[in-house]
């Protein structure tokens, strides 16, 4: 597009004798619109190649063929057809009647690409003029000229050219039918009745189509009549042609018409009421349509839900959710686009997940066109365009480039938090990449921890590189402890250096979360990059919090050498390293660590105690059980509930004993034995109603979420007693919950014990 360049091809114009390259500079130089080269474009219309006559043409053309308009005039007698029709396209370009003539000259060519060319001219410039001419084309030999000239008539032709289109349409293919019935729409000027009387009896099968749109949109009596008669007629073709003629009446005239045609054995019959149904827009109609929502044809499903769409109730969004689910991807686009035109909150998760199908997008971007033919689509994306909403742009056609701007652009200026995350996740769908820098900026500027989060998701779903896993290793420095944890995780899944010596830095964590994520990421990144995994562990770490990284990391890792480490931070001057590097060595075989772990039960740290005594809860050995009995009599009163606990797990025989004279019990183990009691069968939930302190304990020995499975899906009755149990201590709600299903137990002592609970009063 550089017009310094005009002189060099002129030149190269000059010289060369290649017709093919002749034509392509004559192309450039048209392009650039360089006007010094008129002359060489006038000589090149009288060159002996047809394509640099035909180039010559189309570049005068982009400069303005007024001045020179007798040269191109004179190639109208050009031997090449292409050249010809080049010259038409440009004439009809002339201001004024001077470009009349010559194109009506064009309508008698022997080439019928030149006389289709001429028709498009006609119907550009409305020559009125050249009327019979046109009408005489409607009988062409070639199936482009009589549709031009169909259509040439719909603009420009007149009440006389009513006979020739409806002789024309006698045999026609369907597209010229579909002209024809627009040239007679703007060629009749009478009533319906009139242009009835003008067809032969009996009409062709293509007549009777093109009247019964007439009827559609015509005036008169006679109409309705007319198309009812062809609602039973045994050719498809009529029968839904006639269909759609309803969509002319007043609604209460076509109801029971419309209740019969929805049971039609072929499927467009069915569309077509649909269709006249939707446009209706009565509340009947509407139900009406909603009965073929489960249509065997995919096409009847898909306008079902265009029809329940416009109708705007919101109790057809049921059917609507359901049709989202359709096995067929338009049905799917076209629940969802109609779910998006009810700009309700309430449907947003819904959309949310139509946004993250693929298939259903694509298929919708498809449909979803401005000029589609299809008279429920151009309703839908009328309403959709005018809404301007960003779910209903999502499913609509057009530039994906253009919707990623728009909605990075509304994810940065938006004022709330819920509208920024909602155009992030829209564009995460119609991402090409091109927003990359900015969805780079929402990432580190925006004030939401949401939004932010979003960015990250987005981000990755555009690219995913060596530079993506520095920005990630970025967001471990994010205000939120979130967004840290999200990309500790994230880091781990990147097999980029960048991503593990990210990971490296932010070993030194004082969040125990965002530690226990970084050290999962890091061992991946350890397990593919062994010789990087072996300087990490000779790293020798100062401060308290790389410590316990490092420990945390040690115990996921397992490596070779990585156990003598862990000893070694077992005489770590801070308590703190030393129990974490008792629960990391905890995860090694117990006969190799246990007399190490042993030895750390003299402690000075009670953490480290306690860690010790959870570690060694697994090993059932009456040595142990022995040790666990002696830590009773520790100090430290977490330390003495935590061996409780490990006597339980062990299934040392003296935790009964201690049930049984739990009264004479130390009062902080009283609490551990009260859920031991229950979880063991020797107490009821009234009995730990003096132990309040018990509920914690309980939780530990019996989760509730474990509890509430087991009270459903155990085959043991005594597993679902205790699990029932349980719950009447742990949730009020969650053991009514359970007492409903334990009511028809098999086991009488369960059934008993759930009806004993649904008859008690609630304590609230």
């Amino acid at each position: 597009g550089d017009a310094a360049a005009g002189p060099i091809l002129r030149a190269v114009l000059s010289e060369s004798e290649d017709w093919s390259l002749r034509s392509r500079v004559v192309e450039a130089l048209g392009k650039i619109r360089h006007r010094e080269a008129i002359p060489d474009f006038l000589a090149c219309l009288r060159d002996p190649a047809d394509w640099v006559r035909f180039a010559a043409v189309e570049a005068l053309s982009s400069l303005g063929a007024e001045e020179h308009a007798g040269d191109l005039i004179r190639l109208l007698k050009d031997p090449v057809p292409e050249t010809r029709k080049a010259v038409c396209r440009v004439v009809s370009r002339l201001e004024g009647e001077k470009g009349d003539a010559p194109v009506e000259g064009l309508l008698g060519d022997p080439s019928p690409d030149v006389r289709a060319e001429a028709l498009r001219a006609v119907r550009r410039r409305k020559i009125r003029g050249c009327e019979p001419k046109v009408r005489q084309l409607l009988a062409d030999s070639s199936g482009e000229v009589r549709l031009e000239a169909a259509m040439a008539l719909s603009v420009m032709g007149g009440y006389t050219s009513v006979d020739a289109i409806l002789r024309a349409a006698r045999g026609a293919s369907d597209r010229l039918v579909e002209a024809l019935i627009s040239a007679i729409q703007g060629c009749h000027e009478g009533s319906f009745a009139d242009l009835l009387a003008r067809v032969p009896d009996p009409p062709s099968r293509e007549q009777v189509v093109v009247l019964l749109e007439a009827a559609f949109g015509g005036t008169g009596e006679g109409r309705l009549a007319f198309a009812s008669r062809y609602l039973d007629a045994p050719d498809p073709l009529h029968r839904r042609s006639a269909t759609f003629a309803l969509r002319g009446f007043d609604p209460g005239e076509v109801k029971g018409l419309l209740e019969g045609l929805v049971r039609d054995p072929d499927e467009r019959v069915r569309v077509a009421a649909v269709t006249v149904a939707a446009l209706g827009r009565e509340r009947a109609l509407f139900s009406l349509a909603e009965g073929l929502a489960v249509d065997p044809h995919e096409a009847v499903r898909f306008h079902v839900a265009l029809a329940l769409g416009i109708s705007g109730d919101r109790r057809f969004w049921d059917t609507l959710l359901v049709l989202g689910k359709d096995r067929d991807p338009s049905v799917r686009a076209g629940a969802a686009m109609a779910l998006s035109l009810e700009n309700d909150p309430a449907l947003i998760p819904a959309i949310r997940d139509f946004s993250l199908d693929e298939e259903l997008c694509g298929r919708a971007r498809e449909i979803f066109v401005k000029d589609s033919p299809d008279l429920l689509v151009t309703r839908v994306v009328e309403e959709a365009l005018r809404q301007n909403m960003m779910e209903t742009r999502l499913f609509l056609g057009g530039s994906r480039f253009a919707l990623e701007k728009d909605l990075v652009r509304h994810a940065r200026e938006a004022l709330t938090a819920g509208e920024r995350v909602r155009a992030l996740e829209i564009c995460k769908v119609v991402a090409t990449g091109q927003s990359y820098t900015t969805v780079l900026a929402i990432l580190k500027n925006d004030p939401s921890p949401e939004v932010r989060a979003c960015a990250l998701d987005l981000l990755l779903s555009i690219r995913q590189d060596s530079e993506v896993a520095r920005v990630v290793g970025g967001a471990l420095m994010d205000p939120s402890p979130d967004i840290r944890v999200k990309a500790a995780r994230i880091l781990g899944e990147m097999e980029f250096p960048e991503a593990m010596e990210a990971l490296v830095h932010s070993l030194d964590t004082p969040d125990r979360e965002l530690r226990e994520a970084v050290t999962s990421s890091l061992s991946r990144h350890m397990g593919r990059n062994p010789k990087r995994a072996e300087k990490l562990m000779e790293e020798i770490p100062t401060t308290k919090t790389r410590k316990l990284g490092m420990v945390w990391l040690l115990g996921k890792t397992r490596r070779g050498g990585a156990m003598k480490l862990l000893l070694r931070y077992l005489e770590d001057e801070e308590g703190d390293v030393r129990a974490a590097a008792v629960g990391a060595l905890a995860k090694y075989r117990r006969g190799i660590v246990a007399r190490f772990l042993k030895a750390s039960l003299s402690d000075p740290n009670g953490r480290v105690r306690a860690a010790v005594v959870n570690a060694l809860s697994r090993i059932r050995t009456p040595e142990f059980e022995e040790v666990m009995e002696k830590v009773l009599a520790d100090p430290d009163s977490f330390v003495r509930q935590r061996s409780a606990i490990a006597l339980f797990r062990m299934g040392s025989k003296t935790v009964r004993q201690r049930i049984r004279s739990i009264g004479e019990e130390p009062k902080e183990l009283r609490p551990v034995w009260a859920a031991c009691g229950l979880v063991l069968g020797d107490l009821a939930p009234s009995d730990l109603l003096a132990y309040p302190d018990s509920a914690p304990f309980l939780r530990e020995l019996f989760p509730l979420d474990e509890a509430e499975t087991a009270t459903r899906e155990s085959p043991d009755p005594k597993r679902r007693m205790t699990a029932f149990r349980v719950l009447q201590v742990l949730s009020r709600e969650a053991a009514l919950r359970a007492a409903k299903v334990l009511v028809n137990d098999p086991d009488v002592e369960v059934r008993g014990e759930a009806m004993s609970v649904l008859r008690s009063p609630d304590p609230a």
